[in-house]
């Protein structure tokens, strides 16, 4: 069981600098998290400058994980372990919706779910520190 605290809950733009702001102060805690999940990959990048500068290692010290899977998060060292969208099928969704709107005159709220894919790189393994 992983215990909820509120001071490892961060802030950021969602551009890489927000990232890098969080994961400083993350580091500056008595009691810094063993992994960090962003909102989007260029927050985890932002997170990822700041590990790798203050001379931490990426997975061994710190796990990282985003969101969004951009081309970039392929490309950085170690690769970004990231959780993918299916954009075009929400794009996709999205018309359709907005067409039935524009057709029927009205918004029924309606709840859609579409299905999200962790892609799996070098920038999480176990960390065995407490």
């Amino acid at each position: 069981e992983i215990e909820y605290r509120d001071e490892l809950v961060g802030e950021g733009d969602f551009r890489i600098k927000g990232g890098y702001q969080v994961m400083k102060r993350f580091l500056k805690l008595a009691e810094p998290p063993t992994a960090i999940f962003a909102a989007n990959d260029l927050l985890a990048l932002g997170a990822m400058q700041v590990i790798q500068k203050k001379n931490f290692r990426i997975p061994e010290d710190f796990s990282v994980v985003g969101f969004n899977d951009i081309k970039l998060a392929s490309f950085v060292y170690p690769p970004l372990t990231t959780i993918r969208q299916p954009m075009l099928e929400m794009g996709a969704l999205a018309v359709k919706m907005l067409l039935k709107i524009i057709e029927e005159g009205e918004f029924n709220q309606k709840k859609e779910v579409l299905e999200s894919k962790l892609i799996i790189r070098e920038s999480c393994k176990k960390i065995n520190r407490k």
